[in-house]
Order: C-alpha cells, then structure tokens, then sequence
C-alpha cells in the first residue's frame, strides 16, 4: 500500500489446490484480488475470502498492493519484508524509487496476513489496544521482559542481606573479643593468676627467719590472715594492720597486708616481683613474706603480706625525720654562736 488505504489488489489460490501437491505444514495465507479492504482504529481487514497453503515452509504471509505467499529472505518490489516472525502483520513504512509505500510480513498463525495492523509512526510507539494485540501474546511478552530486573532485584537484596548480616556478626566478634581482652587485662583467669602467683612466692626459708620458716606454709595455700584495721591508703592500695596466725603455736603474729583492688593488677605484679628479688633480702629491707589472690565477696583483690612497722611507711618517716633533724641543727647552731658582753 502506497502512503496511504488505496483499493489493493491480492492475488489467490484456492484451497483447493492443497490437494494439488501443497504442503499442509506450510502457513495459510490470504490469497485475493481485487478486494476492498476495511480500516478502523489503525487496523485493516483484507476482506479476503479465499485463502491458502504456502509451497514452501518458509514461505510466509504478506500484503503489499496484494496478498501472497513470499520467501522473506528475498526482495519484495526492491524492498526486504522486515518484522515478520510475529502472528501479527504490522504494516511497515518503506522506501523504493516510487516512493513511500506500507508492507507487512506474518508467521505462524494461519491466515494471518487478513488484519492489517499500522503503528504510530509520529512517535515511534504503538498502542496495543489500537493495534488489538491478544492478551495471550501480551502476558509472556511483559513476564519476560520483567524479569530480568526482577532477577537483578533480588540478587541486589541478597547481597545486601548478606554483607549486612556478615558486618553484624563481624562485629559482634569484634565487640566479643575486645571485651574479653578487658576482661583479662582487668581480671586475669584464675589459672593464670595462679602461676604468675606461684612465680612471685619466695622461699620461706630463705625469706623468713627460723620461726617464721617453721611456722608458715610454703605452699600455694592461702595464709591463715584476719584483717585488724586500716593504717595507711596510697594511689594503688590500702595497707592494713592484720594477724597471721601460726599453726604449730597457734599464736598470731602482727604483719602488714598491702590489698590492691583487680584493675591494679599490673602495679601488684610489678611490686610483688621487686620485693620478690633474692638481692633484695637484707634485715635492713622490709621483710617479703607472700603475695596472694583473694576474693572480697564477687571482688577479686590481690595481696601483699609484708612484715608490720609501727613507724608507717619510709616516706612519712624520712619527712618527719628531716624536719626534726633541721630543728636540731639550727637548735644547735644557735647554742654554739658566742654570747656578746654589752659596753658599760
């Protein structure tokens, strides 16, 4: 059809001839001449009657100023047939050296060259209720075409779920183990504890004198302590003023007990270690006797058992020694300066 509806003319044959040696597998085609076809809403019948089989199979439906069957890998007035493996025969706009002329190819459905469908050509898009596409073609046409972003969708949302939940349980571990190295460097286990524990105990025999070596348990129990009252706090620990009592005798004896609270554990370990050191024992040095882990109700402490003196500790000793040294001096320099005798 040339740039517009003209009167066309489709050339037949019989249904008939099918006995003639047609091939029945082949499409069914419309097949007139002469007709007057009828358009409404951009689509035209042929107004064809006659109908029939290709003679080849891969013959297929066209209409051009006439109706016929046509091999689509060949030319029609100079012109391919494009768009023809669809049961719809959608009239395409084509150019030749006559001008601008409208064809249309089909397959597949029998007959199918008797609708004449035309696009929108103005914008490119056609409107599927002008062109009356059936239902049956629209449904798989839109489920395919849906669903590979429906694929893509889902694959986003389970890698998103996944790295989600991996961070969270990253995390998590994270959070765990920083809290058990708190935990350990706050408290050690009680394991742990007690080697380092055993590593700082001295030998009583060579810590203590005679009585003190035959009287105290060099093992790794605890020492038979009571607590008295508290003589002395410093920035890690209290000192308090406690009673070993000595199992053979039963006799109880004055010592020091020096208790630091769990998140001084390192000052403890470091001064039981020093006090610890065999070149530090001398009778002139605080007496070392044990260093201890306790628990204060749910409170873990850690102990340092020391001879007990009544002066307190060095520092306040040698402030207040000094101090009254200086007074001695200048009490001294004043009584050795020569009296002066006033003129008469």
């Amino acid at each position: 059809w040339r740039h517009g509806l003209q009167r066309g003319t489709w050339n037949c044959m019989p249904v008939a001839a099918v006995q003639a040696g047609w091939n029945m597998n082949s499409n069914l085609c419309k097949w007139c001449d002469n007709t007057n076809p009828k358009c409404e809403d951009q689509v035209c019948y042929s107004k064809c009657d006659l109908s029939s089989y290709c003679e080849k199979p891969e013959e297929i439906c066209v209409v051009r100023v006439s109706t016929l069957c046509h091999n689509p890998h060949f030319p029609v007035e100079n012109v391919m047939v494009l768009k023809y493996n669809t049961s719809r025969c959608v009239m395409v706009r084509q150019h030749n050296e006559d001008g601008i002329f409208y064809i249309c190819g089909c397959v597949n459905e029998q007959e199918c060259n008797d609708r004449l469908i035309f696009e929108n050509h103005t914008n490119g898009m056609a409107n599927p209720h002008l062109l009356n596409i059936p239902l049956k073609e629209i449904i798989p046409v839109a489920a395919i075409s849906l669903l590979p972003p429906l694929l893509v969708a889902i694959v986003i949302t389970v890698i998103f779920y996944l790295c989600r939940t991996h961070k969270q349980r990253r995390r998590s571990k994270e959070w765990a183990q920083k809290q058990a190295q708190r935990h350990a460097l706050s408290e050690p286990s009680r394991a742990t504890s007690y080697d380092e524990i055993l590593s700082v105990k001295i030998d009583s025999h060579s810590a203590m004198s005679p009585v003190h070596a035959n009287s105290l348990n060099p093992n790794t129990e605890l020492l038979p302590i009571e607590l008295d009252q508290r003589v002395g706090k410093g920035q890690f620990a209290e000192v308090w003023k406690a009673k070993l009592k000595h199992a053979s005798t039963g006799q109880y004896e004055t010592v020091a007990v020096k208790i630091f609270p769990c998140e001084d554990y390192a000052s403890w370990k470091n001064e039981s270690q020093i006090l610890a050191d065999t070149n530090l024992k001398h009778e002139s040095i605080l007496q070392f006797f044990t260093a201890e882990e306790r628990y204060s109700g749910l409170q873990k402490e850690y102990w340092l058992i020391t001879a007990y003196h009544s002066e307190g500790n060095l520092k306040d000793f040698l402030r207040v020694g000094l101090r009254r040294g200086g007074e001695s001096v200048r009490v001294w320099a004043a009584a050795s300066l020569p009296k002066q005798t006033p003129l008469s």
